[in-house]
This record gives structure tokens, C-alpha cells and sequence, in this order.
């Protein structure tokens, strides 16, 4: 991720000054970000504006951002236009309210509640999922853990995110003594069928979800969110980014380290078209482990 711009342009910039331009530009000075200072200081720990503006670009790039970055000479994120919909973006990512977990336990919050009804409800929910499932019923890979594809799937996981929003058991546990028959009573046993589902290849009948599932499953999730028309824009995507990252990890430990990667995979047509032409399997992260 090397830097486009030419070192010794621009004004020496400090560590503290690096972290400030990193937080008007939304990025958390994480372990990437730290990593990328430390590659492009010289061996007085400093740098100039226009090479840290260059390495911050590149991370932006790599990252799906669209932020844009200031010209030489000018420090990071002060005195530049924003694209509204970085602007908006920002704005929604601060709005939302934190993911509510006791105990390493996710609860029903106020804040969730209130997200909830923004949205328009559970119904919003269900257009989303009922969105999903068609996706995923024509994936090559995920559509082998699904044994019946009638059973009222869009609705039980519309449900199921309900109630753990708002904590209102009406949603989906009041419904669980209404299954009957050889169908699954709650979500354990949901995915017990799913490890089972017999069009999985013999090789892997009963395997647990894997990090390639996983991504897989959350691009799509994602991917149903946007053609619902709910982006970075709105606060409820970024708290189910956090939703989503709490729970996949139950699966797949190593999941929720790929949870944004796999929201800005549908951002680009290029990925949609690509899937496509593969048979609706997505060939780059098969078999990721």
C-alpha cells in the first residue's frame, strides 16, 4: 500500500498531529493506521503532511472510503470539502447508538428500540431479510445448508432481530411453540439442521460453519441492506454491523475481523457482476479458513 506521493513535500508532521487529521478523517487510529505510521516516518519519527496525506489515501482506497484527501502542503482534514455522502456518513456512524453487551451477552436497549422504529419496524426488517434469502437461496455454497427453502425464513429472522433489539419476546419467542413437525424450535437447532442438511457434500456433512460461510453469508446480509436502500448513511447500518460482528463470531471466532469488509463488498457493481458470472459463488474467499 505504498504511498503516491513523493517524501519531503509538504510540512513535517508530528505523531499527535498524524492522530488528530486521522480522527477528522472518521479513521481510528488503530492497529493498521499505527502500522502505516510507523512504514512511512523517517528515523526522526516524522513525516511530512503530503506523504501522511498520500498513506492516509491509500488506506482510504484500500478500505472502500471516499473521503477526499487534501492537496500538497496542507494537513489532513482541515480546510477541505467533503462529498456529502462521506459528510452523511459520518454523521449517521455517530448517531447510532452502541451495541448493548453484558457479560459478553447481547441486550435489548432503548437506544435499539428507538433505531428500530426509525427504520420503519420490523417490517423494514422483513423487507430486508425476505430480500436475503433469495440471494442466498441461489448461492452455490450457502444454499446447501438450507433443507427446505418454504419453511417462513425471511420472517423468523426478522423476528429474531426484533426481539433482540427492542427485547419484546411477542416477536419471535411467543412463536417458538408454534413449530411443529421436523422443522427447527429455535435458532441451536436451526443451524444443527443446517450443519446437516443433506445437499451438503459428504465431505462436509455436519462441518460448522467456516470463515468462508461466514463472509460469504455477511456480503449478502449486507448486500440486502443496501438494495433496501439502507447505507452508511442511515444509523442502523453501522449498529448492525456491530450486531451482526457480535453474533457471527458464536460461529466462526475469526469472523468479525472481515464484518467491514464484507458490508463494502456490494458498494463496487464490479463484485455484483463478477459473482454472477462465477454461478453465484464467490470464488475469491472459497475455502477461506
Amino acid at each position: 500500500m505504498g504511498s503516491t506521493v513523493t517524501r519531503g513535500k509538504g510540512h513535517p508532521v508530528s505523531r499527535a498531529q498524524a492522530r488528530a487529521a486521522a480522527a477528522k478523517l472518521d479513521l481510528a487510529w488503530d492497529d493498521e493506521v499505527d502500522e502505516m505510521w510507523n512504514r512511512i516516518r523517517d528515523d526522526k519519527d516524522k513525516t511530512t503532511s503530503s506523504l501522511l496525506a498520500g498513506a492516509f489515501q491509500d488506506l482510504q482506497t484500500a478500505r472502500g472510503g471516499r473521503v477526499p484527501l487534501p492537496v500538497h502542503g496542507e494537513t489532513p482534514g482541515v480546510g477541505v470539502a467533503q462529498c456529502p455522502f462521506a459528510v452523511a456518513a459520518r454523521k449517521a456512524k455517530s448517531d447510532a447508538p452502541p451495541l448493548k453487551v453484558l457479560g459478553g451477552t447481547h441486550q435489548p436497549s432503548s437506544g435499539a428500540k428507538q433505531l428500530l422504529k426509525s427504520i420503519g419496524g420490523r417490517d423494514r426488517l422483513l423487507a430486508v431479510t425476505a430480500r436475503f434469502y433469495p440471494t442466498m437461496f441461489r448461492d452455490q455454497q450457502l444454499s446447501k445448508f438450507v433443507a427446505d427453502t418454504t419453511e417462513p425464513h425471511p420472517e423468523r429472522l426478522a423476528d429474531w432481530i426484533a426481539e433482540k433489539m427492542t427485547g419484546d419476546r411477542r416477536y419471535w419467542s411467543s412463536k417458538l411453540q408454534d413449530r411443529v413437525g421436523d422443522t427447527a424450535y429455535d435458532r441451536s437447532s436451526a443451524h444443527f439442521r443446517a450443519w446437516h442438511s443433506p445437499k451438503r457434500e459428504e465431505s462436509r456433512f455436519g462441518e460448522h460453519f467456516k470463515l468462508d460461510d461466514s463472509v460469504m453469508w455477511m456480503r449478502l446480509m449486507f448486500w440486502a441492506l443496501r438494495e433496501e436502500g439502507i447505507d452508511e448513511r442511515e444509523p442502523f447500518f453501522h449498529w448492525y454491523l456491530q450486531f451482526i460482528g457480535h453474533f457471527v463470531r458464536v460461529y466462526e471466532r475469526s469472523a468479525p475481523a472481515h464484518v467491514a469488509a464484507a458490508a463494502e463488498w456490494s458498494k463496487d457493481p464490479a463484485n455484483i457482476a463478477a459473482y454472477a458470472a462465477s454461478g453465484y459463488l464467490m470464488t475469491d474467499v472459497l475455502h477461506l479458513r
